[in-house]
């Protein structure tokens, strides 16, 4: 159990990296929609919320949840 938890501290800092530049790159593809788009405010964070959140796939996206799961009740 030691060796688990050790082998799992020693990895979450290569893990980290790897999520900012995921990021960083959703930021500059929305940076680069809302100038082809001829945005207003392609430049501070709250003028690119909308084109980030564009970016994000369906899972992020569920997972964020933006997707609300509509149970339909079955025959009776």
């Amino acid at each position: 159990m030691r060796k688990l938890l050790f082998v799992l501290l020693l990895g979450l800092p290569l893990l980290a990296p790897a999520q900012t530049t995921a990021q960083k790159k959703k930021v500059d593809r929305a940076v680069e929609r809302c100038k082809a788009q001829r945005g207003v405010d392609c430049d501070t964070p709250e003028g690119l919320r909308e084109w980030v959140l564009q970016e994000r796939s369906r899972a992020e996206a569920a997972r964020d949840g933006s997707r609300h799961v509509v149970k339909t009740p079955g025959p009776r």
